[in-house]
């Protein structure tokens, strides 16, 4: 039985994603921007920071399966239809965050970098984090991975056990943020 409410429910959320498109009386908002980013650099503080002004609304990685609970196949219409919540929440701005790898392997956009382009076209700005150490970075995605930590707050302690560090996964994870960059460069 709870798995029938589970997939009804998948079923519902996803037919329903691009349903602020057809609710002419929510206005778009005023301001656009998207933070794009790849996990582990500070993009949750700065949304919480964000999110403290009266005019801002930052929503969540709505690329993020868990949020878009299947593959997004009109991703224009989605950010759209997202952006209307800004206005439900009586807010001026609006922003969402996105991660690379949720347009790359996720969702799999070949071409995810006219996405992105096409969002600049029409007025969106961009907020973009990055870390500049990608040994460090893959370090952070390796303790966070092995402690299933990913955010400290309100004095919340680290952890302390020792984690052990395979070589072979820290070259991979440093050889992708490269490849990334690379990438990125050519948006």
């Amino acid at each position: 039985m709870e798995k029938k409410k589970i997939s009804l429910k998948k079923k519902v959320q996803s037919k329903y994603k691009y349903t602020n498109l057809f609710k002419f009386n929510i206005p778009y908002p005023e301001n656009k921007f998207v933070m794009y980013t790849r996990g582990r650099t500070g993009s949750t503080v700065l949304t919480d920071l964000i999110n403290c002004h009266p005019d801002i609304y930052c929503d969540v990685e709505i690329f993020n399966f868990l949020y878009s609970n299947n593959k997004v196949k009109y991703p224009l219409l989605y950010i759209n239809s997202c952006s209307k919540r800004a206005a439900l929440y009586r807010k001026k701005v609006y922003g969402f965050k996105v991660k690379i790898g949720q347009l790359m392997n996720e969702h799999k956009y070949a071409d995810y970098d006219k996405l992105l382009t096409k969002l600049h076209q029409e007025g969106w700005k961009y907020i973009y984090l990055k870390r500049v150490n990608f040994l460090r970075h893959q370090l952070s995605n390796i303790v966070a991975a092995n402690t299933n930590v990913y955010h400290l707050k309100n004095g919340e302690q680290k952890h302390k056990e020792k984690i052990l560090v395979k070589c072979e996964q820290l070259l991979r994870g440093i050889e992708y943020g490269e490849k990334s960059r690379k990438k990125r460069k050519k948006i």
